[in-house]
């Protein structure tokens, strides 16, 4: 990263949906960070030899309903039972088991299948259907009302309440890792605002030999343990504090991970950045980023598609899918919420489509 780019800020994790959604919309106005519009015009980023984007089969890539319809949600519940506990005897958390659309066919070796709770369930292809079990805090919408109406340093002391659930990109994100899992045995996978840690354990479970998940919230990251632990994944999933504002490099890796990072321009606007510090690399790795939220602002391809004109590389784009009954926790609406959502997704670097 160039010496010049200063850390402007820390952001939470993503979004919102629904109703909570358009009233924050109409409340946040984002500011750019000084200086961070200027650093797009003065990155120093390396020429290299950038694969080419690997195109997504739309047809062949819509996700399976996670759920079959139901009538109302207390079948939800039934389907899926939920365990509680309190983390470290203090904090309320609850568990969420996603199936993640991902099945195991008789000719897998069996590497990519997890141990533990990770595995499991039976799959309509013949083969075991994966899935992973993370860990909410079981209450967010009262730690999201205590965020929001905090001043900027009690904020700080509360903690980032949006990666403290699951959400839709890392489910997009898992997917997609699986239909180039033979890219993903043995790597070292990075993941970016890892939240609960979903696409840390289906990366596991798919066989990576090391999964190195950063975020900025200390709380997200012992909520990831816990469920990477329960699972019997805790030896390949390692967690580390990284905050994607600071001039610290991102750490070596084949594969990087960024599901549902991007709530707001500055995010946006740094992810770019990023994204160009990693396709610049002599040997840059595989990259997947997911997007659920789609927020104005933060599309970061238009930066980062200038730099790989002045390199003369191919230019990258979004390919969008629709995730069909959606399941997920409310932020500002106390219980599970079920809606399609239509999910964004850059996939860069594959050797097979």
């Amino acid at each position: 990263m160039s010496s010049r780019r200063r850390r402007t800020c820390e952001a939470p994790r993503p979004s919102f949906h629904l109703f909570g959604l358009l009233f924050l919309c109409a409340s946040i106005k984002v500011r750019p960070a000084a200086g961070l519009h200027a650093n797009y015009g003065s990155h120093a980023a390396k020429r290299a030899i950038v694969r080419r984007q690997t195109p997504v089969d739309a047809e062949r890539y819509r996700p399976r309903a996670l759920f079959a319809a139901p009538k109302d949600d207390s079948s939800l519940r039934e389907e899926r039972p939920r365990e509680r506990t309190k983390l470290r005897g203090r904090l309320p958390i609850i568990s969420r088991t996603v199936p993640l659309g991902i099945f195991l066919d008789e000719s897998d070796d069996g590497s990519g299948s997890g141990s533990g709770s990770g595995g499991g369930g039976g799959g309509s292809d013949g083969g075991e259907e994966l899935t992973a079990t993370v860990w909410e805090v079981e209450h967010p919408s009262e730690m999201m009302e205590m965020w929001w109406s905090a001043g900027a340093t009690d904020k700080d002391k509360i903690g980032d309440p949006f990666g403290v659930v699951m959400w839709p990109g890392s489910i997009l994100a898992s997917r997609e890792m699986a239909r180039h899992r033979d890219e993903i045995r043995g790597k070292t996978v990075l993941l970016l605002g890892a939240g609960t840690g979903l696409e840390a354990q289906a990366a596991a479970m798919l066989g990576a030999g090391k999964v190195i998940a950063t975020d900025i919230n200390k709380l997200t990251l012992k909520l990831l343990n816990f469920g990477a632990e329960k699972a019997g994944l805790g030896n390949i999933v390692q967690s580390q504090v990284f905050d994607l504002f600071s001039e610290q490099n991102l750490p070596e890796c084949d594969v990087v991970i960024a599901a549902d990072i991007l709530y707001n321009e500055m995010l946006g606007a740094q992810m770019g950045l990023r994204c160009t510090e990693l396709l610049g690399r002599d040997d840059p790795p595989k990259i997947i980023v997911t997007d659920s939220q789609r927020f104005a602002g933060t599309d970061f391809l238009p930066f980062v598609n200038k730099v790989m004109e002045k390199w003369g590389e191919p230019q990258l784009g979004w390919v969008e899918t629709v995730m069909e009954r959606f399941t997920g926790s409310g932020m500002l609406i106390e219980g599970d919420q079920t809606y399609d959502v239509t999910v964004r997704i850059l996939s860069i670097g594959w050797e097979k489509e």
